[in-house]
């Protein structure tokens, strides 16, 4: 690759959860995540079936538990984040990132890094930008809109598929 590719944008709260929301999906596979809602599902009928045999105690609780597992929980989720946001030290960092043949160089007010290319395990591609991983948990964000076009883009992808053994599709 002779000219690096440059990746710039400003580091906000919807990319943190954007980055989180793909991040779930790619570890979390569609069979758990459908077992976790159909468990929610059955909490939430025995809380009604409870409530309904006299047991108020024990049905209010189960319901309780399904509201939040299904109504509440990314609200809070989201609400946390932009508190998190909201400090200056967290919010609106300018990230800049080149990726090289040989490292991926990232640059901001607060930090520099630079990890060889044999440090990441693993990509997934996700319709709104990429996920570099390290190791399971610990990932770099790389999205679509840093990109200064959707060739750089594609560039990046096919750069990537030679560096990197392990990738997959999260939609």
């Amino acid at each position: 690759m002779v000219q690096p590719i440059i990746i710039r944008y400003r580091w906000t709260a919807d990319d943190w959860l954007t980055s989180q929301h793909y991040h779930f999906h790619d570890i979390c596979r569609p069979i758990y995540r459908f077992g976790l809602n159909f468990i929610s599902a059955m909490i939430f009928l025995g809380g009604c079936g409870y409530l309904a045999s006299g047991s108020v105690f024990i049905g209010i609780c189960f319901f309780i538990i399904s509201i939040y597992w299904f109504f509440i929980r990314k609200f809070e989720f989201r609400r946390a984040a932009y508190r998190r946001f909201g400090k200056p030290s967290n919010s609106n960092v300018e990230m800049e990132w080149e990726i090289t043949s040989e490292q991926v160089i990232m640059r901001n007010s607060v930090s520099y890094r630079e990890d060889a290319w044999r440090m990441f395990k693993r990509m997934a591609v996700t319709p709104k930008g990429v996920l570099l991983y390290y190791h399971t948990l610990t990932f770099i964000w790389l999205p679509l809109h840093g990109f200064s076009s959707e060739a750089d883009f594609e560039r990046f992808l096919e750069f990537a598929k030679r560096k990197i053994s392990k990738i997959y599709r999260v939609n």
